[in-house]
């Protein structure tokens, strides 16, 4: 995956330099922070490991126009205002290369809020899933502290994740967290959270459209 995460990281950061216009043009931060969230849910288009699911950079502004005019099929957009407002502390995971310049766009609009970020990637190389380099390749280290999980594998797992990672996730007031991989082992963890997380992705399987309840192509922003 490595030329194809380069690819994403290029393209991503190209896309994302116009994308930001537009949510930069928001009249007000209720405004600014829905474009900035759907702008992060585009970025999750940006993934090779999903069975049935294609990828074309060349897209990526009409998939933003496309997100912003359907909307979200779950809405928890209240709920992230409500506790952003209260947070001082936020803990981002994030999912795919790419994709961490479309977050670029919200964790500068929440550290706006006033919020210190800790922005989360994986230990090491494991299909096109986002690592340390990655995210600065974007430049997320101008606005957020990055941080590795502490493992290679897919999504989160609170059994061999690092010190460092589960020190700021009990210290954070609220997490958010990108991607399928992270929707199925928060999920499965859902018991043990603990405060609150907010799933953002695109919906891209039809065992994920199953088991949340929409279909393939809905965009959720949904409050665990």
């Amino acid at each position: 995956y490595k030329s194809l995460k380069e690819e994403s990281n290029k393209i991503g950061i190209e896309v994302a330099k116009m994308i930001e216009k537009d949510v930069k043009s928001a009249t007000n931060f209720e405004e600014k922070l829905y474009k900035a969230t759907a702008a992060a849910i585009t970025g999750n288009i940006i993934d090779y490991g999903t069975a049935m699911h294609s990828v074309d950079l060349r897209e990526l502004t009409k998939i933003y126009k496309d997100v912003l005019r359907r909307g979200f099929a779950i809405n928890d957009m209240p709920k992230l205002m409500e506790h952003l407002q209260r947070a001082s502390l936020i803990l981002y995971i994030g999912d795919n290369a790419g994709e961490t310049a479309f977050d670029k766009i919200l964790i500068t609009t929440l550290v706006e809020s006033g919020a210190e970020v800790y922005y989360v990637v994986r230990e090491g190389p494991i299909s096109n899933d986002a690592t340390i380099e990655d995210a600065k390749a974007v430049g997320m280290d101008e606005v957020a502290k990055i941080i590795s999980i502490g493992s290679r594998n897919l999504g989160v797992d609170f059994r061999v994740a690092s010190k460092e990672f589960l020190n700021i996730y009990r210290s954070a007031d609220m997490v958010i967290a990108k991607g399928q991989s992270n929707y199925e082992t928060l999920t499965h963890f859902i018991d043990e959270l603990e405060k609150p997380i907010f799933l953002l992705l695109r919906v891209k399987c039809p065992p994920i459209a199953e088991h949340i309840g929409l279909t393939v192509g809905d965009n959720v922003v949904m409050l665990i």
